[in-house]
């Protein structure tokens, strides 16, 4: 769902989603210890493709990208009448339906993310395009299954798969023979 240089021409373009973007990357930058444009929006190639893969940059850049879309959309007169989503995108729905002012959104996904890549020194986690009964039983069906679980289920043909790096990696070499899917988250 996310890619290094999302909503670029947007960020160009538009004066409202540009300052509304360089808002939240100024609210979180104490927090990352970095600024997460940087690695959005790279001038140069220090700031790569392999970091974008980081949770403390693709959480607060998916963020700030739903979150000033919504600015941009409700500056059109688009008014919402129920806001929901998803992971980031439930922090967005709660910051403009009032529930949480955006210094504290933007505080708490900069710690969960800060939290999230904490915990990756430990394991791997893959996005798996397959209901959890299918992950469920190819997982069974493994030897060594205890260092292998499934972390979350997204859909009901989208779950998400965490383990031991090893046996993380095996498994997509798994989901390849099978054409199942697959991201990795980490």
């Amino acid at each position: 769902s996310q890619y290094q240089r999302m909503g670029e021409d947007l960020f160009n373009g538009n004066r409202l989603f540009r300052e509304t973007m360089i808002q939240c990357a100024e609210i979180a930058e104490p927090r990352l210890g970095f600024n997460f444009l940087a690695y959005l929006y790279p001038k140069d190639t220090e700031h790569g493709l392999d970091s974008f893969d980081r949770p403390t940059v693709v959480q607060p850049s998916l963020f700030a990208i739903e979150y000033a879309m919504a600015k941009l959309l409700f500056s059109f007169g688009v008014k919402p009448v129920v806001v929901c989503g998803h992971s980031a995108g439930e922090i967005v729905a709660a910051t403009i339906s009032g529930i949480l002012s955006l210094e504290d959104a933007v505080s708490f996904i900069a710690v969960r993310a800060r939290a999230s890549e904490e915990c990756l020194t430990e394991g791997r986690m893959l996005a798996v395009a397959a209901s959890v009964e299918v992950v469920r039983n190819l997982i069974e069906k493994k030897q060594d299954n205890d260092n292998l679980w499934i972390a979350l289920v997204n859909s009901a043909t989208d779950c998400v798969v965490a383990g031991a790096p090893d046996a993380v990696e095996a498994f997509t070499v798994e989901l390849t023979t099978m054409e199942i899917g697959f991201k990795r988250l980490s």
